[in-house]
């Protein structure tokens, strides 16, 4: 049985192994590794280097089903919560997300500005595996080739619908 470690995951050229099954396998064991460790992900495959308060907010948002970060201005919570989805959304085929914000302005900003003008700029590795990124005047969202996708929405005037 093959057991996967960190450097094996960084070091390992899947196309070098024949058998496809266990290519499968050694995919498969890598991701389930680093939905554990998220934050090693950013780094090993992302290329983004986290702070250690970062890394066990990452830790805890993939660890528990509802987090709440409490933190002063300009410590990055939205940075962060933005990099956190990106990263679920790629371990996680198929995955819905989405930023919901006061108004629909704000929902788009915060994609345009925390995804694709800080996030794809610090990660060649993001830009290669997003297929299509909208940010218009009705409709902002970006959408990853393995079939994920993070959606900017409003609260709307009532605080009701989304």
């Amino acid at each position: 049985m093959y057991r996967i470690t960190k450097g094996d995951v960084v070091i390992m050229n899947l196309k070098a192994v024949g058998n496809l099954a266990l290519r499968k396998k050694i995919y498969s064991d890598a991701v389930e590794y680093y939905k554990v460790h998220p934050d090693e992900f950013c780094e090993d495959v992302l290329g983004i280097r986290l702070n250690l308060y970062q890394c066990i907010m990452m830790r805890a948002a993939f660890k528990y089903s509802y987090t709440v970060f409490i933190m002063c201005r300009g410590l990055g919570k939205s940075w962060l919560s933005m990099l956190i989805l990106v990263v679920y959304c790629l371990l996680n085929p198929n995955t819905l997300g989405g930023v919901i914000s006061p108004s629909f302005r704000q929902a788009k900003q915060v994609l345009q500005e925390k995804y694709k003008d800080s996030l794809c700029l610090l990660s060649p590795f993001l830009q290669q595996e997003e297929e299509t990124f909208v940010c218009s005047v009705q409709q902002a969202y970006v959408k990853f080739y393995n079939g994920s996708r993070i959606t900017a929405y409003p609260l709307g005037n009532d605080g009701i619908l989304v």
